[in-house]
């Protein structure tokens, strides 16, 4: 693994692993603007030009400068005032001391001389599984070094894939004009701020979109030539307006098709700040996340194009794929059966046997993954590299809680389509179930990366650090995903765990209790135990509202949960077993879960997470939360 480790203001920057970090706090950084600073700090001293940062970030994706302004304003947010100058029309400037750490010193001085590395070409021809030593230390020695080790040694797969090679970017799908917005407000000073920062925050976030070529200034270059105009074949132009009312704007966006002017897309919707997302910010990931909606149909039409299909049968294959983006669970039959007539009329396509394999096994928790597997197994004799039929074989391993060979699938799916983004993501969460959390960042980062505007993906990543214990960036994410889908639950519901977990039972109270006002908590049967700040009251008046309701039979690990929090630890142990005797999909969440760190070092918590084919790690457990009664 190539790349150096880079010191200043005491901050640390891998710039392998793209990670930031500053006092043993990670930095959370989009990858293009992490390449921005990673430029800028390897430069350091030196003016970088905005000709050599486009071309070195962003390549022959064609972007405005904008895209490079907005970045270096995120980074000057992010590390703080006088570290990046900018040279007047002609680029910036690291203006910090830096030292530069080479990855082999970092080894051989702080994980040891014995620090066994396998190289790239290694873990792409493995035929078993590679697991990479456990981080040794989570905290920080000197210089906040230490922390970056499980990085430095447990991400080399994800070097394997060559993220920027040009072999492994797609053409296009689409190209869009970005035409200004109109901005209407009864303060007209606010105008002209808004402009920019919607113009920069929408170029930089549809950027990040796979497969799309983005233009600004309604499809013209920043300084047209003379008597030229850009003729991109399929171009769209989108425009749209925002009405400022106190801090709510309602947005009005359209997309024009460049050929006969119709607009086959016209979207209003309302939106807020939210802490820590400014309001530009939250109106450009909505834009985003309907544009990337709209082109995954053409990621699917050019995954069509690969099986030779006639007009009738690749129709049945788009509404295949249309259907589970509705969200309707109760049509996976109706699903499997256009695959199915798919499959037969296309019998050597193995895109085909894959998808309905994926079908099969999305239809069912666990009783359709053998079938499942059966069907990804003859997609792969058909086409060895389907990296949809190894997702399957690793989604079905993994929920048989067959680790090592989930692994080595979902590797082999990443290897052979590293934009494979749900098996970025499902190996990620397989990571983290097994306590393997730099691993399961740096393979959910890249997921991310992939699907920047899904909010269930944002939760995903918001969880596992949850189970990391990065409070700040779990609140981060979960945020993240409600500007993308105002009121997710999910989200919603990571935000209280993450509270409860950090012990802010203020902010407990404003998640649970959203819609009450002061008053009507007091007088709430539930609430007014937080307000008085009886935390062991609370927790068993939730448990006892919860089994009055008889919903003690749905999930043994939620009252596992509660018995935890509630001090019973004989009757969490009991709930513990009940789920892994039952086989419950949550079994892994014993795992992870901080809640459950009071019960760690219980000889018969050990052995439920031995039962399910992991070790325990009594890693000096916070008990801190829950004083149990027996």
């Amino acid at each position: 693994m190539r790349g150096n480790i880079y010191a200043f203001e005491g901050f640390l920057l891998d710039e392998a692993e793209q990670r930031l970090q500053k006092d043993g706090v990670e930095i959370q950084l989009p990858p293009r603007i992490f390449d921005v600073l990673r430029i800028l700090v390897a430069r350091h001293g030196t003016l970088v030009s905005y000709e050599e940062l486009m071309d070195s970030v962003w390549g022959e994706t064609f972007v405005e400068e904008g895209n490079l302004r907005y970045s270096v304003h995120a980074l000057r947010k992010a590390l703080g005032p006088g570290l990046i100058e900018t040279v007047a029309k002609k680029g910036y400037r690291f203006s910090a001391e830096v030292r530069a750490i080479e990855r082999e010193e970092f080894i051989t001085q702080y994980v040891g001389e014995n620090a066994a590395i396998h190289s790239q070409n290694d873990i792409a021809q493995a035929d078993e599984p590679i697991y990479a030593p456990r981080p040794f230390v989570e905290k920080w020695m000197p210089a906040s070094l230490i922390a970056l080790v499980a990085v430095v040694i447990g991400a080399i797969f994800t070097m394997s894939i060559g993220r920027d090679d040009p072999a492994n970017t797609p053409r296009p799908l689409s190209t869009l004009a970005l035409a200004p917005f109109e901005i209407v407000s009864d303060d007209a000073d606010k105008i002209p701020t808004m402009q920019k920062g919607i113009e920069e925050a929408l170029s930089f976030n549809l950027g990040r979109i796979r497969g799309l070529r983005v233009l600004r200034n309604g499809g013209q270059p920043s300084e047209p030539k003379s008597g030229t105009v850009d003729s991109s074949p399929g171009k769209e132009t989108l425009s749209g307006s925002i009405r400022l009312e106190g801090t709510v704007a309602r947005v009005s966006v359209s997309l024009v098709g460049a050929s006969d002017g119709e607009p086959p897309f016209a979207k209003a919707f309302t939106a807020e700040p939210i802490e820590g997302i400014g309001l530009e910010e939250v109106i450009a990931l909505r834009i985003a996340r309907l544009i990337d909606q709209r082109l995954t149909v053409k990621r699917d039409e050019r995954l069509a194009d690969g099986g030779s299909l006639d007009e009738e049968t690749r129709a049945m294959f788009l509404l295949s794929q249309r259907i589970p983006r509705e969200s309707d669970l109760n049509r996976w039959p109706e699903v499997i059966a256009l695959l199915e007539t798919v499959t037969e009329r296309a019998p050597a396509w193995g895109t085909g046997l894959a998808k309905k394999a994926e079908a099969v096994a999305l239809a069912s928790e666990t009783a359709n993954c053998d079938k499942a597997i059966e069907i990804a197994d003859r997609a792969i004799a058909l086409e060895p590299n389907s990296a949809e039929a190894h997702f399957v074989r690793g989604r079905c391993f993994a929920r048989a809680l067959d680790w090592a060979n989930a692994e080595d699938a979902f590797r082999r799916a990443i290897l052979a389509d590293p934009t494979q983004s749900r098996a970025h993501f499902d190996y990620g969460v397989l990571l983290d179930n097994q306590r393997r959390f730099a691993e399961a960042e740096i393979r959910l980062r890249r997921g991310l990366e992939l699907e920047p505007f899904s909010p269930y993906y944002n939760y995903v990543v918001a969880r596992h650090f949850v189970h990391d214990k990065k409070w700040d960036a779990s609140i981060r994410y979960s945020r993240i995903a409600l500007a993308i889908e105002p009121g997710y639950f999910l989200a919603e519901k990571n935000l209280y765990w993450t509270y409860v977990n950090q012990g802010r039972y203020d902010l407990v109270l404003a998640a649970a209790y959203p819609n009450l006002t002061n008053e009507e908590r007091a007088r709430h049967p539930i609430a007014r135990f937080l307000i008085d700040g009886d935390l062991h009251a609370y927790w068993q008046a939730i448990l006892a509202d919860r089994l009055a309701k008889g919903d003690q039979k749905a999930n043994p690990i939620t009252f596992a949960v509660y018995q935890t929090l509630s001090g019973n630890r004989e009757e969490a142990l009991k709930e513990l077993a009940r789920a892994v005797d039952e086989s419950s999909t949550e079994r892994p969440r014993i795992n992870v879960d901080p809640v459950f760190d009071p019960l760690r070092s219980d000889p018969r918590f050990i052995t439920l997470i031995e039962r399910i084919g992991l070790r325990s790690d009594n890693d000096d457990p916070d008990t801190s939360r829950t004083t149990f009664d027996n």
